[in-house]
């Protein structure tokens, strides 16, 4: 509870108080109207400009926490004496204010409904898990640009340097400044400020920042319908369109931001348009904007472009005729957007109709355009919706209903809504002719809440589109009101599936990988054979660790002279041991399934899920070695004749690693509430430690013989070749039945992912590397005969 506590109560409100001060800040610099509810989304995008400058120095990335701190106080300061002076002005008594409490309101729904899946868990964690391991690199990204600004890691040891170097070094894709880091620095200011790591306030940012979108949604709603009711709940439904919130429950900051501050330059755009321009009035915008390039990058400009020539549009319009405007608004959209284009490299044979999509990145293919409504009826946005009639006519009501929103904006003057509808479907189009599927996907994501806002707003305002041409409005207002429902229910309804399809990372096991990075830190180099890049990239960070399978610096060969694929885990026994030998800690998945480190590596910690070996430099490494046994039964009896051809390898020694085999019984498919009997047999009496391979949501309940051993939540496993513990029992010889019973709930988070393969079914007198060493002279070889074991190594004497 308490690191719940921290995560999602502490970690927001640390946000939301130096959003709201930057904001004052800015808001001081106008010397004009201020912000209200639009302070905070300014304020969001004054932290970013502030972060994205200080974490372009070594010198000042380290301080860039502390910087955005004074700029926040600076604000309330400003504030406090602003206030002071108003009293002074007004007397002993000046006439109090209200301030409108439902814009708080709105975020604060949003903000629980994007925290509903992690928080009903009942644990901190972060979705996306398996799914999309970009988390990780965002993990590590708001590590580096917080250390170290811009200065790359001198020498590459780790796969956090090597991820670094790759992604921040000059490259035709970014740049001389690299990946664009602005998203970043405020994670790193949640997790500093509150104490807790950036990988559990990760899920917390992203729903703040989705409230944050909400409030923004609303303020542009407001002067266009006619109660704040209706206001906020299409705010709230807006903000949580369906492939937005399919993206957050991947773990997608940036796609999230820059819908937030979209609609925030959009607002305070249409803000200036309805004044005497003056050039402090302009700061807002021209914040936000940068804001938008420091998220996005060059690609951000493309964002803002549009907003820009509206405004133009609309600020010429008021001194020049009708075809001058339209002629000049023309021309300078093109060219601007040409160049745009140009800056990317993406025009000539690129832009043209049936392109192929060869960027995927983790999508199954290009997503439809048709996603941007906000209303894609599907556990996973990915996929095709299940009922795809029924989806795409509640998608062609929103998307007529969009249209009469916009209509109604323009006719009341009100520029916000069509300067964030427009520049939405420029986005989309662009997306849609880049050839970059991934790209695509981002921009309908960004632009997904704004059709469903407009949609709002065309419902509400139908009855007084039509009073213009006949007096007769009811039917008018009652089909507005039912296409305004029947948002809701789309909305509600692609929600609920992700919701129901949401993949949370175990907190567990990612704690381990926390406290072994707390208390091994400084002492690697480390290995980790398993797949595990949020300990490679972030949570190991401080033991240089490096990946078997992910971003490497040293060439981490097998024994077949070839290198582990992304994604996948190798034994031990499998890798070169000349090049195991150059990490002294060796972080490993506990396993019956896996080898013990080499003889030179004794146990210096273990833990539920992982285990840390530290090699001994006193121990003599192995001059040549004897691997032995298969996945799924790691131990093995070698030929005789094996083992005197190793002890010949000169002045050695023999040291063995005994093996207890393995019992192994597959598992019949799981149903939801039924009991599957597994029968297993035991030779020996002992305690039996039992493990399960694959994943399951839900809970099962495992029982030995009628005796509950195990019950728990969610596991779900990437990698195949991995196992979980579900317990340890007292076995006598002979046979015994093994009961799982797995059950789901429609509440919980999660609970619809799957189906997954479960199974086999483990069992291990001892988990692998406990055992004790045995040692033998050479001529005494012959004694390691007939014995099950994991490896013989010849050392040295």
């Amino acid at each position: 509870m308490p690191d719940l506590l921290l995560a999602w109560i502490v970690a927001p409100t640390i946000l939301v108080v130096l959003a709201t001060g930057a904001g004052l800040l800015v808001e001081a610099m106008l010397g004009g109207p201020r912000l209200r509810w639009l302070t905070a989304p300014v304020g969001v995008a004054c932290l970013i400009v502030v972060s994205t400058v200080t974490t372009l120095t070594s010198v000042l990335a380290p301080w860039t926490v502390a910087i955005m701190v004074a700029v926040a106080v600076a604000g309330w300061v400003s504030r406090v004496v602003s206030i002071r002076g108003q009293r002074r002005a007004a007397g002993p008594a000046p006439r109090p204010r209200r301030v409108p409490w439902w814009p708080a309101a709105v975020g604060l729904a949003t903000f629980a409904i994007f925290a509903a899946p992690v928080v009903l868990s009942g644990s901190t964690t972060w979705a996306g898990w398996i799914k999309l391991d970009d988390n990780a690199s965002w993990l590590a990204f708001t590590d580096y640009v917080l250390s170290l600004g811009h200065t790359i890691p001198d020498p590459l040891v780790s796969s956090y340097d090597a991820l670094v170097w790759v992604n921040f070094s000059s490259s035709p894709d970014w740049g001389w400044f690299g990946y664009p880091r602005g998203a970043f620095p405020l994670l790193g200011a949640m997790s500093g400020l509150s104490g807790t790591d950036a990988a559990w306030v990760l899920q917390p940012y992203i729903a703040c920042l989705a409230g944050l979108l909400a409030v923004t949604l609303s303020t542009i709603a407001v002067g266009l319908v006619r109660h704040r009711w209706y206001a906020a709940v299409a705010a709230v439904v807006s903000a949580c369109a369906a492939t937005l919130y399919g993206y957050a429950m991947w773990g997608g900051v940036k796609e999230v931001l820059l819908a937030l501050l979209l609609a925030a330059l959009c607002a305070v755009a249409s803000r200036v348009l309805g004044r005497t321009l003056r050039p402090r009035l302009l700061v807002p915008a021209a914040v936000v904007a940068l804001a938008i390039i420091a998220v996005a990058g060059l690609n951000g400009a493309g964002l803002v472009a549009p907003v820009i020539v509206v405004s133009g549009f609309v600020l010429w319009g008021r001194r020049h005729p009708r075809p001058a405007v339209i002629t000049a608004s023309a021309v300078g959209g093109a060219g601007l957007m040409v160049a745009v284009l140009a800056a990317r490299g993406l025009l000539g044979d690129r832009l043209r109709l049936g392109v192929a999509f060869p960027d995927m990145g983790n999508l199954s293919g290009p997503l439809s355009p048709w996603q941007a409504v906000g209303i894609w009826p599907v556990g996973d946005f990915r996929l095709a919706p299940a009922l795809p009639f029924v989806a795409y006519l509640l998608i062609a009501i929103t998307a007529a209903a969009a249209v009469v929103g916009v209509v109604h904006a323009v006719v009341r003057r009100q520029w916000a809504l069509p300067m964030l509808t427009g520049t939405s479907v420029l986005l989309v189009l662009y997306g849609q002719y880049t050839g970059d599927a991934w790209l695509a996907g981002k921009l309908i994501a960004a632009a997904s809440p704004t059709v469903l806002l407009a949609a709002f707003v065309g419902g509400a305002a139908l009855p007084s589109l039509v009073r213009r041409v006949t007096p007769r409005s009811r039917p008018a207002r009652t089909l507005g009101a039912i296409a305004a429902a029947l948002v809701v229910v789309g909305v509600a309804w692609s929600d609920a599936l992700a919701y129901q399809q949401v993949w949370l990372a175990p907190h567990d096991r990612m704690s381990e990988l926390e406290q072994i990075g707390t208390v091994f830190a400084g002492q690697g180099p480390a290995l980790l054979p398993a797949s595990d890049v949020f300990g490679s990239r972030h949570f190991l960070r401080a033991l240089d660790a490096e990946g078997a399978s992910d971003l490497r610096v040293h060439p981490l060969t097998l024994r077949d002279g070839t290198s582990l694929d992304k994604g996948y885990s190798a034994d031990l026994d499998l890798f070169d041991p000349a090049t195991v030998q150059a990490y002294p800690l060796v972080v490993a998945r506990r396993s019956p399934l896996t080898s013990r480190p080499p003889a030179d590596y004794q146990l210096a910690w273990s833990g539920e899920y992982y285990e840390v070996w530290r090699r001994n430099p006193a121990r003599a490494s192995n001059v040549a070695d004897l691997p032995l046994g298969t996945y799924g039964q790691p131990g093995a009896v070698p030929e005789c004749q094996q083992v005197r051809d190793l002890a010949r390898t000169g002045d050695v020694d023999l040291v063995a690693a005994p093996r207890i085999p393995v019992i192994s019984a597959p598992v019949p498919s799981l149903t939801d509430g039924e009991v599957v009997t597994v029968p297993v047999t035991v030779v020996d009496a002992a305690p039996y430690s039992l493990w399960i391979a694959g994943s399951f949501p839900g809970t099962l309940e495992v029982r030995v013989d009628g005796v509950e051993v195990y019950r728990g939540s969610s596991v779900l496993e990437g990698d195949p070749a991995m196992v979980n513990p579900i317990g340890t029992v007292d076995l006598a010889p002979g046979s015994h039945l093994v009961q799982l019973r797995h059950t789901t709930s429609a509440l919980a988070p999660g609970s619809g992912a799957g189906p997954f393969p479960v199974g086999p079914l483990y069992l291990a007198q001892e988990v692998a590397g406990n055992a004790e060493l045995v040692r033998v002279a050479a001529g005494d070889a012959e004694q390691l005969c007939g014995r099950t074991l994991d490896w013989v190594e010849a050392v040295r004497r």
